[in-house]
């Protein structure tokens, strides 16, 4: 039921978008609708929804959250990512893989700073110890 509320939410948002009935839809479900989606409580709440989706999760200047895998679980990407990679997936590779944007940036100031916190550590526990040429 829960996904078939998401996808009906889904295409009703895409239908008020286009300002198109579709073939699907009913004239007369159409004509209700319209009306509802031009009161102010109903543009308020709108609103507010996309205040929401727009906060910074990560405190002030982090930038919205968002990953870049598109409608791909993450459990997909590792598994595309273990295949591409030949080896099973790390997770500083699977973050790296959904919170990077074409330009090489990451997508948030809370993303850059988690990767670069695992990737510190990793580098810390590749050196070796004192007094031995191994890595501990």
């Amino acid at each position: 039921m829960s996904k078939c509320a998401e996808r009906y939410k889904g295409m009703l948002s895409e239908a008020r978008l286009c300002e198109k009935k579709r073939k699907h839809i009913p004239v007369s479900i159409w004509e209700s609708w319209k009306p509802h989606w031009e009161t102010e409580a109903f543009k308020a709440k709108s609103a507010q929804c996309s205040r929401n989706r727009l906060s910074e999760k990560g405190g002030e200047g982090s930038g919205p959250s968002r990953h870049t895998g598109g409608s791909r679980t993450h459990r997909e990407h590792a598994r595309l990512l273990t295949k591409e990679l030949g080896k099973p997936a790390h997770p500083h590779e699977l973050l790296n893989k959904t919170h990077v944007k074409a330009n090489k940036e990451f997508v948030d100031q809370k993303s850059k700073s988690t990767y670069d916190a695992i990737m510190s550590k990793i580098a810390s526990a590749s050196q070796p110890e004192d007094g031995s040429s191994e890595p501990h």
